[in-house]
């Protein structure tokens, strides 16, 4: 599992990161965020297991007032209040620490 908030970097390049880091991870559970957006990429043991990248993506998006989703490997969204954001990605972090390949 690899959560981590990142710089401000253009949509294709997180994009482009996210797919590189979960080549290099495998089998991972990867959200990454910053003051604008949030992305999140469920390999398909965990999405097996229940996990889901849009559920995350919108739970996060949700909590800090924007919008997001997508499908259960792989989803984007938007950040509005990033003084909540350190807060969300903890209780993801943490509600994900059960789930095991």
């Amino acid at each position: 599992m690899f959560i981590s908030k990142f710089e401000d970097i253009n949509p294709l390049g997180a994009k482009i990161g996210i797919e590189f880091l979960a080549q290099k991870l495998g089998e991972s559970i990867i959200v990454l965020a910053n003051n604008r957006m949030v992305m999140a990429k469920v390999s398909d043991s965990f999405v097996k297991k229940g996990v889901n990248a849009g559920k995350i993506v919108g739970e996060i998006a949700r909590a800090t007032g924007a919008n997001g989703g997508g499908r259960p490997n792989f989803a984007q969204g938007g950040i509005k209040d990033t003084s909540k954001l350190d807060e969300i990605l903890a209780k993801i972090e943490d509600g994900l620490k059960t789930v095991r390949v």
